[in-house]
């Protein structure tokens, strides 16, 4: 049964005949359904009065994705889209077809195709003496090597090995900038923004003071985050702030100079070059400080990550000297768009640089508490 045919087998509260209205008046005291005969009850308030065939209309309307047609403004929209790529496709098939010429005109060779003429179309009046001169032609026209014809090279190939260097990298520049732009225009629609938390509070240890995280040169980071099934971007990082206190009767103060963090991602898949690199310097009384102990980072564009593929998040740092930022630790609810590590890692040390000394990717506590994300 349909949701019309559901609604109408209630029956009205006063009558008890078919439902065929339902009232949505917020001031109303009456019963929600209505038969026929319930209108005078609500005569006062007749404009708040629904079909419910409208009302299934309504929720078909708007809750299925295949109507879209239905609606003219999302209809309007799609069609901006679609007339740009259908102008861009009549483009690039213009280009391809006069690239053909060019090609065509450089491969196509006048006197190699007049000697073809001469001694392959022509090769029923081809007689024994013209022997002669096809070998004086060719020895003119190409050298012998290992008992093979070598066709030199000349001019027009020449051209043709220069234009295929100019394309080769003239498109893989357009492609990163048409790229980088389309992707800049895609976030515009992912127009919300939320805090996906993966640690809650500063690490306390059983002394009752915080503890610090330690950052050189040859420590490494690492955490692993699998997206769920739909994309997202990656706005920003919250990072624990820059140390300072004592702990185990040691004090430190690394908020009174800069010091420089080094965020990466990579595609789990492919360890060795990452797909987003941040070099950031951190001095403490020009950033943006939240929850107390958090830093506030944004990137300056968004990184998008994809569904249902697995991303390493890895922090490190070029400094000589030590210095230490706060712990965070006690991981977080569950949430709709991540999935963070739930175990300890230990890496190949093949997958990072030989420098790297102390390598951490800790489940429950360290750095990355939170992931800054724009989605739909």
């Amino acid at each position: 049964m349909n949701f019309q045919n559901v609604v109408k087998s209630f029956k009205c509260h006063k009558h008890k005949k078919p439902v065929q209205y339902l009232c949505f008046d917020l001031n109303c005291k009456d019963p929600l359904e209505m038969c026929n005969d319930c209108n005078k009850e609500h005569i006062d308030h007749i404009k708040s009065i629904m079909f419910v065939k409208d009302i299934e209309l309504y929720l078909n309307t708007h809750s299925n994705a295949n109507k879209l047609i239905s609606d003219p403004i999302g209809l309007q929209t799609l069609h901006l889209f679609q007339s740009y790529r259908k102008k861009i496709e009549t483009k690039l098939a213009d280009l391809e077809l006069e690239l053909r010429q060019i090609i065509l005109g450089l491969v196509d060779d006048q006197k190699y195709r007049e000697l073809g003429e001469k001694f392959l179309k022509e090769a029923v009046d081809f007689q024994k003496a013209d022997l002669i001169l096809l070998k004086q032609t060719l020895l003119q026209m190409t050298a012998i090597q290992n008992n093979k014809l070598i066709k030199p090279q000349d001019q027009n190939e020449q051209k043709l090995q220069k234009l295929k260097a100019q394309l080769d990298q003239s498109l893989k520049q357009i492609e990163q900038q048409t790229m980088a732009t389309l992707e800049c225009l895609n976030i515009q629609y992912y127009y919300n923004t939320s805090l996906i938390k993966r640690l809650q509070k500063v690490w306390i240890d059983d002394n009752g003071s915080a503890k610090p995280a330690v950052h050189m040169f040859n420590t490494l980071r690492s955490y692993n985050v699998r997206i769920k099934d739909k994309p997202i971007y990656l706005a920003g990082i919250h990072q624990p702030i820059l140390y300072k206190g004592q702990h185990e009767g040691t004090s430190y103060d690394s908020q009174k100079n800069p010091h420089t963090l080094i965020y990466s991602i990579y595609d789990k898949n492919d360890l060795k070059k990452p797909i987003f690199e941040l070099i950031k310097i951190i001095e403490h009384q020009k950033m943006q400080i939240v929850e107390e102990r958090l830093y506030e980072i944004f990137f300056d564009a968004p990184i998008k990550l994809f569904e249902n593929k697995e991303y390493v998040f890895r922090i490190t740092t070029n400094e000589q000297k030590p210095f230490q930022t706060y712990h965070y630790s006690i991981m977080a609810n569950q949430n709709e768009f991540v999935e963070f590590q739930t175990e300890d890692e230990n890496l190949n040390p093949e997958d990072y640089p030989s420098l790297i000394k102390q390598y951490y990717s800790q489940a429950q506590y360290d750095q990355l508490p939170g992931l800054i994300v724009k989605h739909l």
